[in-house]
């Protein structure tokens, strides 16, 4: 996918993640539930992503925050929830940033 897709309400320049000085790549995905949080900050949610007929589907998993490892170990990437919104509806579009820095191969 290109780095110059539109994603509303999201930065563009947060297509990418730097960590430990590893460029990982993040993918627009259509999310298949609701995704929600309760601070105004940017949060990174888990969910299972996937491809299916060209496109990426995020589904978002349950969690009870940080500190819930098994709700967080079952997803294989996380997607961004941006900063000043609660709540992401089925069918909304948002960045997805894969585990491991490898993209799901569907």
């Amino acid at each position: 996918m290109s780095d110059q897709i539109s994603v509303p309400l999201l930065d563009l320049k947060a297509q990418y993640a730097t960590i430990k000085d590893e460029i990982l790549p993040a993918v627009e995905a259509v999310l298949e539930g609701p995704l929600s949080h309760k601070g105004n900050r940017r949060s990174y949610l888990p969910v299972r992503l996937r491809l299916e007929n060209g496109r990426w589907l995020a589904r978002p998993l349950e969690y009870h925050g940080s500190a819930d490892i098994i709700g967080f170990s079952k997803g294989n990437a996380v997607a961004a929830v941006p900063e000043g919104v609660r709540r992401l509806d089925a069918g909304d579009r948002t960045l997805a940033l894969p585990l491991g820095g490898a993209i799901p191969d569907g």
